[in-house]
């Protein structure tokens, strides 16, 4: 399998995503063995802009298709933290 091989190179946990409204849908992905890694199993939606896959995604569209999904997309924070200072 051909993402297994990916994750055998990279050492990382590795997932193929397919693009849903302004969110990337994953539909397959292949573990590591690391004892970190991000979980985010098959059927997981996660925000277009602050994934790996999603980001990869936007850089491969032709530039008015990509403008036109950047010009709808919600930044939405994730966290207040914003500082050393914050998180004391």
């Amino acid at each position: 399998m051909i993402l297994q091989k990916l994750v055998d190179e990279l050492k990382e946990t590795c997932g193929i995503g397919v693009p849903y409204q302004m969110n990337m849908i994953y539909t397959n992905r292949a573990n590591t063995t690391l004892p970190i890694q991000i979980y985010l199993p098959v059927g997981a939606k996660s925000p277009m802009w602050c994934t790996a896959t999603g980001k990869l995604y936007l850089s491969q569209l032709p530039r008015t298709s990509r403008e036109k999904i950047l010009q709808n997309l919600s930044l939405d924070k994730f966290t207040k933290i914003r500082s050393p200072i914050s998180m004391r």
